[in-house]
């Protein structure tokens, strides 16, 4: 009998992709029963318009988003930028009654920058914000502080820019996130102080 490699190859790869996919969503989901995973929208610089993931453990949180950009003038043309961004989320200060996580936060991380076909860009970018929670579930992140480029890249000069490689600029960024989950330890707290002796008599 003859076999083809090419045929046992793929359900090998099947194999594992089915087993990872199990893995992933079961991971998943336990991270959002546990109100880990957090969906964010968002506009800033230099992340542009994005969408991301947040992934929460105690009071720190990684993620990453995707960005992009698209401008149409007659001068100029069509104009497209894309990026992808991975950030590390301290939350150090401050108490919310919607949320165990503490309001105040640092924020820094990696954004790279594709502003054109020829440009690409490394930003190192450093922030502090605040969570400023309308529910359980929704939320806005505002935050500001300072972006550097850490590398530069023209393909029309063949090789990286060595004179402008890095400087300074400010950097912001505004977005919306959602929680999945509940908040039962929270839930907890305020059932408790409800149901205080106080407030029993």
């Amino acid at each position: 009998m003859c076999f083809n490699r090419a045929n046992i190859n793929i359900k090998v790869l099947l194999k594992y992709l089915i087993a990872f996919c199990i893995y992933f969503f079961g991971f998943v989901n336990k991270s959002i029963c546990q109100e880990r995973m957090n969906a964010t929208f968002g506009i800033g610089f230099p992340e542009l318009t994005n969408i991301g993931m947040l992934y929460q453990h105690n009071q720190i949180q990684f993620g990453v988003n995707i960005g992009g950009w698209y401008y149409s003038d007659n001068l100029i043309g069509n104009y497209r930028a894309t990026s992808i961004s991975g950030d590390f989320y301290y939350h150090f200060a401050g108490f919310s009654e919607l949320s165990k996580r503490r309001p105040w936060f640092f924020r820094t991380g990696l954004t790279y920058l594709n502003a054109s076909s020829a440009d690409k860009h490394l930003f190192l970018n450093c922030r502090t914000g605040r969570d400023l929670n309308v529910s359980e579930k929704f939320g806005l992140s505002i935050s500001i502080g300072l972006t550097t480029r850490l590398f530069y890249f023209n393909k029309s000069e063949d090789g990286p820019d060595d004179v402008n490689n890095i400087f300074l600029l400010p950097g912001a960024g505004l977005s919306l996130f959602y929680r999945f989950g509940t908040n039962t330890k929270n839930q907890t707290v305020l059932r408790c102080r409800a149901t205080s002796p106080r407030d029993s008599k």
